[in-house]
C-alpha cells in the first residue's frame, strides 16, 4: 500500500509492506506549479503517477513515485490548448487519463489522452452529418443534444460500477465509461419520444449516433419521464408517465430489446427484491411505503431515474425518484474534488432524498428471488458512525474493494480500512 499525503505546497508519500511496516517514505515533494490539484492516478507495476490540474483544466502536470527506488519525479505543468472549446467530462483507467472537450457551437468532439509521461494525443469526433428529429419533428444537430437547448452545462459523469445516488444519475445528459475504458457512451434523455445515444470508440476514435425510440410514447400523455443507464452489455431505458413505469433492458451491441417490465398502478411490482422506502437526508428518516400507488403518486412532480451496479455477478438495480426542486442537476466540471471523487459520490449516497426501491437481476438481466444485501457504502456509512474527531478522509476503489481512511485527531494517526 502507498499513501500521499498533500499538503498547502507540497506533499509526503508512504510505501508499507504487507505487514503494515513502512518501506519507504518521501517527505515535502513540491507539486506541480500551476497544477496541485488532484484528478487521477495512473499505475504500473512499478511506479505511481498522479495528475494534477488546476481548477479549470488548461494546465497537467504530473508526479511520479518510483516503489522500488523510492525517487520522486515532478512534472512541469504543461498547458493544454482548449481555445474555442469546454470540457464536458473526465475519467481515468490505470494507464491513462481522458478528458473530453466539445467545440463551440459545432457537432465536433475531443478525446484527449494523458499519460504517465505527460504524453498528450488528441483525436477528433466529427458528428455534424448526424441528426436528430425531436418530438415536435424538428430537426437538431449533435451540437444541441449534447448540451442543454438552452443553458449549455456539461453532461454528468457516471462512474463505472457503484452505488450511484438517483440525484447523480437523473441528469438528462450522461457520460459512461466501458470497464475496459475502449468505449465512451454519451446518453441524452432530453426528448421524451426517445433517447440518444452516441459511442464512441477509444481505439478508432470513431463516433456513431443511435436514436432508441420510445414505444410507449404518445402526445397525449402531458406528463413524461424518462431516463437510461448503461453497464456493461447493456441499456437499460426507463418511460415514466403518471400511473405507468416500462423498463427496457437491451442489448448494447443490437440495441434490440432482451427484457422488458412494467410497473402498474393498482398492482404489485413484480420485480423489487427490498421494501419501498423513502428517504429524507435532512431528518435522516426512512419510511417504508406500502403500495405502488404511494410509489407513484409523487412522479408528476419529481424526476424519476435508475441506478446499477454489480456484485458476485448480481446486477442491483435503484429505481425511483428524486425529490428535489432541481430536475435536472449539474454537473460543474471541477478538476479536483477534496477527498476524492468517490467520496464525493458517497456523500451524495448518503444524503438522497428520493423514493426508491431495488432488483436483483442475474448476468442475463432475468429478475431473481433474494435478499438485497447492505453495499460497501452502507458498511462504510454506519462504520463512520462510530468514529470520532476524524478528518482528511478519502475514498478509493481497487477491483471489488473500497478502502476508506481517515485521520484521528485525539490519537493522531491516520487510518485505513478496506470493504467489500
Amino acid at each position: 500500500m502507498t499513501l500521499f499525503f498533500q499538503f498547502r505546497d507540497n506533499a509526503s508519500v508512504y510505501s508499507y509492506n504487507k505487514d503494515f511496516s513502512i518501506s519507504n517514505a518521501s517527505y515535502d515533494f513540491e507539486l506541480p506549479k500551476k497544477a496541485t490539484n488532484h484528478v487521477a492516478s495512473l499505475y504500473n507495476d512499478t511506479s505511481i503517477t498522479l495528475i494534477y490540474s488546476n481548477s479549470s483544466g488548461k494546465y497537467f502536470g504530473a508526479i511520479t513515485y518510483d516503489r522500488k527506488t523510492n525517487k520522486i519525479e515532478t512534472k512541469k505543468a504543461k498547458k493544454w490548448n482548449f481555445k474555442g472549446a469546454s470540457v464536458v467530462g473526465y475519467g481515468n483507467d490505470n494507464n491513462k487519463f481522458y478528458l473530453i472537450t466539445a467545440i463551440k457551437n459545432s457537432s465536433i468532439i475531443k478525446i484527449h489522452t494523458l499519460d504517465s509521461n505527460l504524453k498528450q494525443e488528441s483525436h477528433t469526433i466529427d458528428l455534424s452529418a448526424f441528426e436528430i428529429t425531436g418530438d415536435q419533428r424538428w430537426t437538431y444537430s449533435f451540437h444541441n443534444t449534447l448540451f442543454n437547448l438552452d443553458i449549455k452545462e456539461a453532461p454528468q459523469v457516471i462512474e463505472y460500477n457503484i452505488p450511484n445516488s438517483l440525484e447523480t444519475t437523473a441528469a438528462d445528459r450522461k457520460i459512461f465509461f466501458s470497464k475496459d475504458f475502449k468505449t465512451i457512451y454519451i446518453t441524452n434523455d432530453f426528448f421524451k419520444s426517445k433517447t440518444i445515444v452516441c459511442k464512441i470508440s477509444t481505439e478508432t476514435f470513431k463516433g456513431e449516433l443511435r436514436t432508441i425510440e420510445h414505444d410507449d410514447f404518445s402526445k397525449d400523455k402531458s406528463i413524461i419521464r424518462t431516463s437510461s443507464f448503461i453497464i456493461d452489455n447493456y441499456m437499460c431505458s426507463l418511460y415514466w408517465v403518471r400511473d405507468y413505469v416500462n423498463l427496457k433492458i437491451r442489448d448494447l451491441n443490437s440495441f434490440k430489446v432482451i427484457n422488458e417490465f412494467e410497473i402498474k398502478k393498482d398492482e404489485p411490482i413484480t420485480f423489487r427484491n427490498s421494501p419501498i422506502i423513502e428517504k429524507n437526508s435532512a431528518s435522516k428518516n426512512v419510511r417504508e411505503l406500502k403500495t405502488t400507488n404511494q410509489f407513484l403518486r409523487k412522479t408528476i412532480y419529481n424526476q424519476p431515474t435508475l441506478t446499477i451496479f454489480k456484485t458476485d455477478d448480481i446486477y442491483n438495480l435503484t429505481l425511483g425518484y428524486t425529490i428535489t426542486e432541481d430536475l435536472n442537476p449539474i454537473l460543474i466540471v471541477h478538476f479536483g474534488i477534496v477527498g476524492g471523487f468517490l467520496l464525493q459520490s458517497l456523500i451524495n449516497y448518503v444524503d438522497t432524498n428520493s423514493v426508491q426501491f431495488t432488483g436483483l437481476f442475474d448476468a442475463n438481466f432475468n429478475h431473481v428471488k433474494g435478499e438485497v444485501i447492505e453495499n460497501s457504502y452502507d458498511k462504510i456509512e454506519i462504520f463512520k458512525k462510530t468514529l470520532k474527531r476524524t478528518k482528511n478522509e478519502f475514498l478509493v476503489k481497487n477491483s471489488d474493494t473500497y478502502y476508506f481512511g481517515n485521520y484521528n485527531k485525539d490519537l493522531q494517526t491516520y487510518s485505513v480500512y478496506s470493504f467489500k
